[in-house]
């Protein structure tokens, strides 16, 4: 081995290598190519490290540029990529702009659609009468139901009809105005005194400003039901009770000693002792220089010779089966039976009495009242309609089958559920039977003097369509009659 002094050109440094003779003649040989005074640039990058040969070395000099370029090439072969798809973004974010816009501008359409249709529906759905309900046509447009909500039927929590709810019995409910006549009477059973009790049904007009008398007494202690200035005003001997009324409202008093009931509310009095009176009105004030007669309707005037218990009157206020008071001899009946006692109603004047020229007593006993001037017959509705009566009052025609009927038309929507007959006349009734269409309800019945045969309809021998009950009786006189009244109960039209 032998040292070597090899001087690079350019450079001031001498490098000291250990090269084996023959590292020497090539290089001796490289440097008789380029020179002594310096080194090609591949010896160069041999020198700097790089492995291979000057091809390769070439090779990997232009490599990076063409890398390089490659990568631009990429990177704008994505920005292309980049920007087409943000044109694309773009295009689609202004459609759906545009749709957003179309479909506000329909939305809009819509609702001005809306607001004119309801105006266009507020105008034209003018009710056949003002506070009528309203109904949908299949369009969903707003129609006049023709309902009055005052007529509609509602029921309880415990599924009972609410009263004064529905009115298919106007047609046979009716009263009397006193506007133009009153009735007056003088009978001892009307005028007595003692232990007494007075029920009276009445509407009130549309006038309860102006001073009008519903009942009035003329002789012994003061006993006067007057309307005047809105307020009901009840004087019995030394107590007297007022109450605020309301126009064209149905009031049930009931007036006895120690107590006052109007529609059902029960208020405690003084005791008055009731001496003889010498006549009883019906539509006007006792005085003759002052009449104030009864704008309103009077549906039933009732007088006890007792003083009714708290149960009946309030019986009597809900409309529950009336006619068991009512019997001349008195008591409570129970079907096919009746109970006889001394206490009695002695007066009756119900819708079925009315006559141009008096109002009959109903009850049997025959203490008519005498009208004067022209009372009005008028068609009003009942107190409460679930289960009303239909009540022939009183008559005399001959109704033997083969020569007439009673008949007694029942509405559509109520059932049948009793029958009572009363004989006032002076030998008993026979052959009794009644019909509610071609369907026997009972026959071959008798009713004796004075009494009272009630008959409960068996079950399922009714009809919710409405139809006809004739009866027939052999017996029956021109000299008091018979009364025959029907209950009915609400079940609803089918």
């Amino acid at each position: 081995m032998r040292i070597e002094t090899c001087i690079v050109s350019g450079s001031n440094e001498t490098d000291v290598n250990e090269c084996d003779p023959q590292s020497v003649v090539r290089w001796e040989s490289m440097c008789s190519r380029v020179g002594i005074d310096g080194l090609s640039a591949y010896e160069l990058a041999v020198n700097a490290g790089f492995e291979g040969s000057l091809e390769e070395w070439l090779q990997s000099l232009s490599q990076p540029a063409e890398d390089a370029a490659q990568t631009a090439q990429t990177a704008a072969e994505h920005a292309e990529t980049a920007s087409d798809a943000a044109t694309n973004a773009a295009e689609v974010a202004r459609t759906a702009a545009q749709t957003a816009t179309t479909a506000a501008e329909a939305a809009d359409q819509k609702i001005a659609e809306i607001d004119d249709i309801l105006g266009n529906k507020a105008n034209k759905a003018l009710p056949a009468k003002e506070g009528n309900l309203a109904a949908l046509n299949g369009e969903g447009n707003l129609l006049d139901s023709g309902i009055d909500p005052a007529t509609v039927s509602r029921v309880d929590s415990k599924g009972i009809l609410l009263p004064v709810q529905f009115d298919p019995m106007s047609r046979y409910l009716q009263g009397v105005c006193t506007s133009k006549g009153y009735y007056m009477g003088t009978s001892e059973s009307l005028i007595a005194g003692g232990d007494r009790t007075t029920e009276l049904l009445f509407t009130t007009g549309y006038d309860i400003d102006t001073p009008q008398c519903v009942f009035s007494m003329r002789g012994g202690p003061s006993f006067v039901v007057r309307v005047t200035s809105g307020t009901l005003y009840i004087v019995y001997g030394v107590a007297s009770h007022t109450l605020s009324v309301r126009s064209n409202t149905s009031y049930h008093v009931v007036i006895s000693k120690g107590y006052i009931q109007v529609n059902g509310a029960r208020t405690t009095i003084a005791e008055t002792e009731r001496t003889p009176s010498t006549s009883m009105f019906l539509g006007r004030n006792y005085d003759d220089a002052n009449q104030q007669p009864f704008q309103g309707i009077l549906h039933r005037l009732r007088i006890f010779n007792y003083i009714l218990s708290p149960e009946e009157s309030t019986i009597m206020w809900n409309g529950g089966l009336p006619a068991e008071f009512m019997l001349w001899q008195g008591g409570i009946v129970s079907s096919g039976q009746t109970v006889v006692e001394n206490q009695r109603c002695v007066a009756e004047y119900l819708e079925g009495g009315l006559l141009p020229t008096l109002w009959r007593d109903t009850s049997g006993n025959g203490v008519d009242l005498t009208a004067t001037g022209t009372p009005e017959y008028s068609y009003q509705s009942s107190q409460d309609l679930r289960t009303p009566t239909l009540d022939t009052g009183l008559f005399t025609t001959d109704i033997a089958a083969g020569t007439a009927s009673k008949q007694i038309s029942v509405p559509a929507g109520y059932v049948v559920e009793r029958i009572a007959v009363m004989n006032a006349n002076s030998s008993s009734i026979t052959a009794l039977k009644a019909s509610l269409g071609d369907t026997a309800l009972f026959q071959d019945k008798t009713v004796a003097v004075g009494q009272t045969l009630v008959v409960d309809v068996p079950e399922g021998k009714y009809s919710v369509t409405g139809g006809t009950i004739t009866v027939n009786a052999t017996g029956n006189s021109t000299n008091k009659g018979i009364r025959i009244i029907v209950f009915t109960k609400w079940m609803g039209s089918l």
